[in-house]
């Protein structure tokens, strides 16, 4: 290893130290403090504790298989399929421009009884409670994120290697899988991690429609007031589990292949009809949650009454909207826009040095490095905010500076460090389809290990990297569990403006102000994949 890489692999664990383990370190202190470790005892002694360890395990095995059985059929019935596969994929990727709390306010409005689904399909009006109403509300919030990373993978695979499958006898199913699924491991992989840890972690799906059942990240956040040490060790049980499903999945091998993304790029064909019908059976139901917010944005007063779904439909919430009830909401989108945006670009860096300038370096340093960087989605966005907020709530990372306790610092820091997995899960798939040789050959022509990086590896990778980029910024553009507890009134983002407005029962403006955020975030998603291409 030379001196030049040696000195970017001290960095990278010197931010995952300062960053992210010193805030862990924290949370572990804070999980054996008055008994040690008989509170980790003292937890696995109760019934409803190990009852919320297996609801919360079972929840995230099931999601992640639902959001594959939806995320991988459409991914292959959509690809190269010209405008009308895009159309598709954009549909059911609508969920990730909305903020977690705007999400789970639109399966409200869409479920739950008299909702939209009552008013559209007759005997649809039940309670919309329990296990299999979180599970629903995690596949469909999920499934994009999932399709996002897949649909990357596919434009990785040379279409000639499936002509030559073709070529030799092979039919379509076997094709599919000896050919297209192989290859396409990595990213179903990195998915598979990004759903795992998220269902995981997920607190506000849970706690709005759990209808008494019990998971790990409930249970934190009632045990937070009345027992800390407690609520800590959840936190801690809740990281390791996930961490070791992080393992688990990435012993699973991946492939290699030298393949040019633009050869992937190729003519699209016309979509038959029964595979846009049943690519629209799987991408439709992904975008009701946006087309209830655009309903309940049109409805007077946000409320759906008693009439007809389709009536009394005007523009009145967005024209008070405009007229200043949602004063704040310009600068809060402006303020949002500004941290995701730094967040993104940080973490993409972060991520490149870790994963790309890393990939020579010893096994068992690259294993703990990404073990690390994965921690921040395996801890509830409740427990990661506070930790961070004790951390640096009178010093500043490494001891250096003042404390950064209600700066717009803290917040971009926050998430910075929440949003991590994604690029770095992205990046890791790219190099993990990306042959050895490459980079090889470029430096044996010549090519130093800068203009190999900037020439031939980053844009082997960056479809993946742009969908890590995507998702990240999404993430940190509609963040909202870390936000309410870090940001103060001069740094609220968006996400807390709209959920303050439908906490005060001003649900019209606040679902009007709901899509403008998402028009906001479709604007710059497509800007940023814009400026990635070059074009």
């Amino acid at each position: 290893m030379t001196k030049r890489k040696l000195w970017w692999l001290v960095i990278v664990s010197a931010l995952a130290a300062g960053l992210i383990l010193d805030p862990v370190v924290g949370l572990i202190r804070e999980s054996l403090h008055g008994g040690g470790l008989s509170n980790y005892g003292e937890w696995w002694q109760r019934t409803n504790s190990r009852a919320a360890l297996f609801g919360s395990l079972k929840l995230s095995i099931l999601t992640v298989l639902g959001t594959a059985v939806v995320a991988i059929p459409l991914s292959l019935l959509t690809h190269r399929q010209g405008r009308v596969g895009r159309g598709l994929q954009a549909l059911a990727m609508a969920p990730l421009f909305m903020p977690p709390v705007l999400g789970t306010v639109c399966f409200y409005f869409l479920c739950d009884r008299g909702g939209v689904l009552s008013r559209l399909i007759p005997g649809a009006d039940w309670d919309f409670r329990g296990f299999p109403a979180v599970l629903t509300v995690h596949i469909l919030s999920f499934a994009g994120q999932f399709l996002a990373l897949v649909q990357a993978g596919l434009e990785r695979i040379d279409p000639a290697r499936i002509e030559a499958a073709r070529t030799l006898g092979a039919g379509r199913v076997r094709c599919l899988l000896r050919v297209v699924l192989p290859e396409l491991r990595p990213s179903i992989v990195a998915a598979s991690i990004l759903v795992f840890l998220a269902s995981m972690a997920s607190f506000t799906a849970p706690f709005v429609f759990g209808g008494g059942e019990a998971y790990l990240t409930t249970a934190i956040y009632e045990s937070r007031e009345r027992e800390p040490a407690l609520a800590a060790a959840e936190a801690v049980i809740l990281a390791l589990c996930s961490l070791s499903a992080l393992g688990l999945f990435a012993r699973s091998p991946a492939r290699t292949l030298s393949t040019s993304g633009r050869r992937a790029l190729a003519e699209a064909s016309r979509l038959r009809s029964p595979r846009l019908w049943l690519a629209a059976l799987l991408a439709i139901p992904l975008a009701l949650p946006l087309f209830t917010l655009l309903v309940v944005a049109l409805k007077p007063g946000g409320r759906l009454g008693q009439k007809s779904l389709w009536a009394d439909l005007s523009f009145r919430n967005f024209a008070e909207l405009a007229s200043g009830s949602g004063s704040d909401l310009v600068p809060s989108l402006v303020r949002s826009s500004f941290y995701a945006l730094i967040a993104t670009g940080l973490a993409l860096v972060w991520a490149v040095l870790l994963v790309v300038v890393g990939r020579n370096a010893p096994a068992f340093w690259r294993r703990l490095q990404s073990a690390l960087a994965m921690i921040p989605l395996a801890i509830p966005g409740t427990v990661l905010g506070l930790s961070l907020i004790t951390t640096f709530d009178v010093r500043g990372p490494y001891l250096i500076g003042p404390g950064l306790l209600g700066t717009s610092s803290l917040l971009v820091l926050a998430y910075v460090v929440r949003h991590l997995p994604l690029m770095v899960q992205a990046a890791e798939a790219g190099m993990a389809k990306l042959s050895d040789s490459v980079p090889e050959a470029a430096r044996t022509l010549g090519a130093g290990p800068l203009r190999t990086l900037l020439r031939v590896t980053l844009p082997a990778i960056r479809p993946m990297l742009q969908s890590g980029a995507v998702l990240a910024f999404l993430g940190a553009f509609g963040e909202f569990v870390a936000s309410i507890l870090i940001a103060t009134p001069l740094t609220k983002p968006a996400s807390i403006v709209i959920y303050e407005d439908f906490r005060a029962g001003l649900f019209g403006p606040a679902a009007a102000a709901g899509v403008l955020f998402v028009g906001v975030a479709v604007l710059l998603t497509f800007a940023m994949r814009w400026v990635s291409r070059g074009r």
